[in-house]
């Protein structure tokens, strides 16, 4: 095996920087739009630390979940990470009547949040459990 070092140094810094994507399938928005079929609805990876602090919105001062905030931290989170719909779309949020990108998320996609939450969280981990420390 090589020198992870050299291997490391062939490396494009810029890479570190690009953000992964995946798509999640909204039946909330295809009944809104009376598609039968669901509407693909792009989601980019957020920064380690920004969703580090953005999950952090659903806890108290011990760290424990609230669970009342749960769902006010994966609008926020969706509202964020959300890259097709724009729901950062001007026209768009005076459509809805909605002033913030988080009330956009809300309005659009309710409880699918949960779900769209988990899979950004998910682009943020390895792909595989061997990576865990043993003991």
């Amino acid at each position: 095996m090589a020198n992870l070092v050299d291997e490391l140094l062939r490396v494009n810094p810029d890479k570190l920087e690009e953000l992964q994507t995946t798509t999640y399938k909204s039946h909330r928005l295809a009944r809104l739009l009376g598609w039968e079929e669901p509407v693909e609805v792009t989601l980019q990876e957020l920064p380690p630390d920004r969703l580090t602090y953005l999950s952090s919105l659903a806890t108290d001062r011990n760290g424990d979940v609230e669970q009342s905030k749960t769902m006010e931290a994966a609008y926020t989170i969706v509202a964020e990470s959300c890259i097709s719909p724009d729901l950062t779309d001007k026209e768009l949020k005076a459509h809805f009547n909605v002033d913030l990108p988080v009330d956009l998320a809300r309005k659009l996609f309710g409880l699918e949040c949960s779900t769209m939450t988990k899979m950004i969280t998910d682009l943020s981990m390895p792909d595989d459990e061997e990576d865990t420390i043993k003991n």
